[in-house]
């Protein structure tokens, strides 16, 4: 137990914790610095802005979905690991055309990676891509691909 419940102590932890090269320690204090009735401590939208500048990925994407900004969380999720932002697309339990909608996005882009990698070519469905910002990613797995392949 944190053993404070002041919010500028709160939001003082996750700007110094922030600031490790590890992200383990945030993503602990951002799940135990909690309310008896578990609202955070901590400005979850100050949180998230200083996780982004500071490149926190795993801490932005679970800030985002504390902010039931799911949308925003599987693409970048995806960017981290498939099955974080398979956990983001279960998370909105009491909707499920939401649920639906980040399922569709998460198997749209394993099919344009599995296309981009096996295509030779440009990527077929570059849309997703260039959103998530993994054209260049792409371009070099395709490369890495072929000179194992061939």
């Amino acid at each position: 137990h944190l053993g404070c419940s002041d919010s500028a102590v709160a939001n003082l932890g996750v700007a110094l914790l922030s600031l490790e090269e590890s992200e383990g320690r945030l993503l602990d204090f951002l799940s135990r610095a909690r309310t008896p009735l578990c609202k955070p401590l901590f400005d979850p939208k100050y949180a998230l802005r200083l996780a982004k500048e500071r490149n926190r990925r795993h801490a932005s994407v679970k800030l985002l979905c504390e902010l039931r900004l799911y949308e925003d969380a599987v693409p970048l999720a995806l960017a981290v690991d498939l099955g974080l932002a398979k956990a983001v697309a279960n998370s909105p339990e009491d909707d499920d055309a939401l649920r639906r909608k980040l399922w569709l996005s998460i198997a749209k882009h394993v099919v344009q990676v599995r296309l981009c990698l096996l295509g030779g070519g440009t990527c077929v469905l570059n849309v997703s891509i260039e959103r998530t910002g993994r054209t260049h990613w792409c371009g070099a797995m395709r490369k890495r691909w072929h000179n194992l392949a061939g």
